[in-house]
C-alpha cells in the first residue's frame, strides 16, 4: 500500500469522488464472500495515517465513511479481524481528543462494531469463543450508555447492545434488556429522551428486518411469537402511569408494541386504494370531471353558465376572436 496524502478539502468535486470511491471499495468481494485484504489495508492504514493538521475543514464525515466502509467488510482471517478491531477502537477515542460535530466519529465507530460483531461473534477466532467475545463487546457499550456521554451516544450504545443480542441471543435476551432501560426512572427528562430514542430504534429496526424477511431469507427476523412474560411486560409499559410518565414514551413502546405484532408502528395508514365515486361523478383519464355526466342539480353546464338553459332569458355563451 502507499502512502496516504495528507487531506485537502479545496476541491469538493475530489472530496465527493474520494468519499465515493471508499464507499465502492467496501462492496468488492472475492468469490468466497470475503474482501479482498487488500482493501482492508488500505482502509486501516486510511485512519492510521490520517492527516488533517493543513486542512482548514474538519475531516470527521471522512473518517465516518472509512468506519462505515470497514463494517461492511468481511475480513477473511483472525489476523485481519483482530488489526480491524484495533483500528475502531482506536477510533472510539478521537472525540475524546478533537470532538467531533454530534460525536459522528464515535457514532460510526458504535456501528461499525455490531456490524462485524454480528457476523463475526458467531465463529470461533484465535480461540476467542462466543460468549467471551460478546461480554467484552457488551462492557464495551455498556461504557458508552452512562450519562456523561451525549444523548446520540447513548442511543446508539443501548442499539448496539440490543442487535447484539438479537445476533447471538435472540430476541428475547434483547427485549429483557429493554425492558430494564426502560425501567430505570433516575435521570430526568434525559433519560426518558433516550429511552424514548432506543424504543424507537428498535421498533424500526424490527420493521427494517420484518420488510427483508418479506423478500428473502433473514437470519435476525423479527419473532412472530414471543413468551407470555414479555409480551405482558411490553404490554404494561403502555398502560402503566407510573412506569411511563412522559407521552413521547408511551408513544414509542405503543409503536413498539405494534411493530412486534408485525401491524403499521402507527393507527394510521395511508388508504389502499381509491373510494369508488358517486353515479354521474366519474372522471376521464385526466382527472377532470367530465360535464356530460354531471347529476341534475350540481350546478350550470358550460352550455348554461350565462343564464339561458331552457326557459332562461340569456341564451349560450359564444366565444368570439379577441
Amino acid at each position: 500500500i502507499g502512502q496516504v496524502f495528507p487531506n485537502h478539502f479545496s476541491n469538493l468535486a475530489e472530496y465527493v469522488v474520494d468519499e465515493a470511491l471508499l464507499r465502492a471499495l467496501g462492496s468488492v468481494h472475492e468469490s468466497s464472500g470475503a474482501s479482498p485484504p487488500e482493501v482492508l489495508e488500505f482502509m486501516c492504514d486510511r485512519l492510521k495515517f490520517n492527516d488533517n493538521s493543513s486542512n482548514i475543514w474538519d475531516d470527521a464525515d471522512l473518517r465516518s465513511t472509512v468506519l462505515a466502509t470497514l463494517g461492511s467488510c468481511l475480513p477473511p482471517t483472525a489476523k485481519l479481524l483482530n488489526e480491524v478491531l484495533e483500528v475502531v477502537d482506536s477510533a472510539l477515542g478521537y472525540d475524546c481528543a478533537i470532538p467531533s460535530v454530534h460525536n459522528t466519529v464515535t457514532l460510526a465507530a458504535l456501528r461499525t462494531l455490531v456490524a462485524l460483531a454480528q457476523t463475526h461473534c458467531a465463529q470461533t477466532h484465535g480461540g476467542v469463543d462466543n460468549a467471551t467475545r460478546r461480554e467484552n463487546l457488551r462492557r464495551l457499550f455498556q461504557r458508552y450508555t452512562t450519562s456523561g456521554n451525549l444523548c446520540l451516544v447513548r442511543t446508539q450504545a443501548h442499539s448496539a447492545i440490543i442487535r447484539l443480542e438479537v445476533a447471538l441471543c435472540g430476541w428475547p435476551s434483547a427485549l429483557l434488556h429493554l425492558l430494564s432501560l426502560v425501567n430505570n426512572r433516575e435521570g430526568g427528562g434525559e433519560e426518558a429522551h433516550v429511552q424514548a430514542a432506543v424504543l424507537w430504534e428498535v421498533a424500526d429496526f424490527i420493521a427494517a428486518q420484518g420488510q427483508q424477511s418479506e423478500t428473502g431469507p433473514l437470519s435476525h427476523a423479527p419473532p412472530r411469537k414471543l413468551p407470555n412474560y414479555l409480551l405482558q411486560s411490553l404490554r404494561w409499559l403502555v398502560v402503566s402511569s407510573s412506569a411511563l410518565t412522559d407521552p413521547q414514551l408511551q408513544y414509542a413502546a405503543f409503536a413498539l408494541l405494534q411493530c412486534l405484532g408485525i401491524r403499521p408502528p402507527a393507527l394510521h395508514r395511508e388508504p389502499t386504494q381509491t373510494p369508488p365515486m358517486p353515479p354521474g361523478m366519474e372522471t376521464t383519464p385526466l382527472g377532470v370531471k367530465s360535464a356530460s355526466k354531471r347529476p341534475p342539480g350540481y350546478g350550470p353546464s358550460a352550455s348554461t353558465a350565462g343564464g339561458g338553459g331552457e326557459g332562461g332569458g340569456g341564451g349560450k355563451i359564444k366565444l368570439g376572436k379577441v
